[in-house]
C-alpha cells in the first residue's frame, strides 16, 4: 500500500478518536507511541512491569460496538505483561496503571490489530474503546 493511503487512513482514524473521546467527555493524555488514555481511579500502589501476571476487568471494544474483551460476559483477564499475546496496546496500557486504577483509553489500529484487523470480527484500522480496571498484579 502506497505510503499516501497509510498516511490517509492514520489521519482518519485520528479524527474517528477524537469524535470519540469529545463524545464520552474524556480528556486524554497520549503516549509517545500514540495511545491515549485517562485515568479515572487512581491510587498509589505497585505498577506491574514486563512478565509480570495481571488480571483486568471492564470492556475493550470496536467504535461498533463489537466486543473484544467484556468480564461480565467473559470474567476476568489475566495475562503475562509484555510475554503474552495480546495485543501491543493493552500492554503499554496496564504498564501506566497502578493496582486498583480504573482507566478509560483509545488504542489506535497501529497498537491493537492493525491495518488487517483480527480476520474475524475486528476489522482493519479499528481502534479500540477501553474502560479497564487493573485487579490484580502477581510479580
Amino acid at each position: 500500500m502506497p505510503v499516501d493511503v497509510h498516511r490517509e487512513i492514520a489521519r482518519r482514524e485520528m479524527a474517528d478518536i477524537q469524535l470519540i473521546a469529545k463524545r464520552y467527555n474524556w480528556h486524554l493524555t497520549q503516549t509517545s507511541s500514540g495511545l491515549m488514555y485517562e485515568i479515572v481511579k487512581e491510587h498509589q500502589n505497585s505498577m506491574p512491569t514486563a512478565g509480570d501476571m495481571v488480571t483486568i476487568t471492564g470492556t475493550i471494544a470496536t467504535p461498533a460496538g463489537v466486543a473484544v474483551f467484556d468480564s461480565p460476559k467473559d470474567g476476568k483477564k489475566t495475562f503475562q505483561v509484555n510475554r503474552s499475546d495480546d495485543f501491543v496496546g493493552l500492554h503499554e496500557l496496564v504498564q501506566l496503571m497502578h493496582e486498583g486504577d480504573s482507566i478509560n483509553a483509545i488504542i489506535p489500529s497501529f497498537l491493537a490489530y492493525g491495518i488487517s484487523g483480527d480476520g474475524d470480527k475486528i476489522d482493519g484500522a479499528t481502534s479500540l474503546i477501553c474502560k479497564i480496571k487493573l485487579i490484580n498484579i502477581n510479580k
